[in-house]
């Protein structure tokens, strides 16, 4: 079926299997790690992050070069969100799933710090990136 319709249409087609192929490969090294780590305490938990790890992977594979900056800003909030989650990984015993759920909404904020507030967000650290730099003499 997939031959059939690539012969149809083989650019668009590629482009729609591709996008998803690097979805289901995301997911399931997320569900691997998240296994291996014991990140996720249930189902719902373990499905959600599977689903925005291959978002955010599936994304970048359709925009293209703009989607390195999606999957940095992912990475940064991640790890922003993994960096101030003392209290949430503190909690984990009496929340079940709450460590997680800090760093999904750390991943979403990075996201959206590279996507929709791109501009306002390079706009504000780029003058601060040049006087470091200048200031250092760099």
């Amino acid at each position: 079926a997939a031959g059939l319709a690539c012969s149809w249409d083989g650019p668009l087609i590629w482009r729609a299997l591709f996008t998803m192929t690097a979805f289901v490969a995301a997911a399931g090294v997320t569900h691997h790690e998240a296994k291996l780590w014991g990140l996720c305490p249930n189902l719902a938990s373990d499905l959600v992050l599977m689903a925005t790890a291959g978002s955010a992977v599936a994304l970048a594979v359709h925009v293209g070069f703009e989607g390195a900056q999606v999957l940095f800003g992912v990475l940064l909030g991640l790890v922003g969100a993994y960096g101030f989650g003392g209290w949430a990984r503190t909690l984990e015993n009496l929340v079940p799933g709450v460590a997680l759920l800090w760093y999904e909404v750390g991943a979403v904020v990075g996201f959206l710090m590279y996507t929709v507030w791109r501009k306002a967000v390079l706009s504000t650290l780029a003058p601060m990136l040049g006087g470091y730099l200048a200031t250092a003499g760099l």
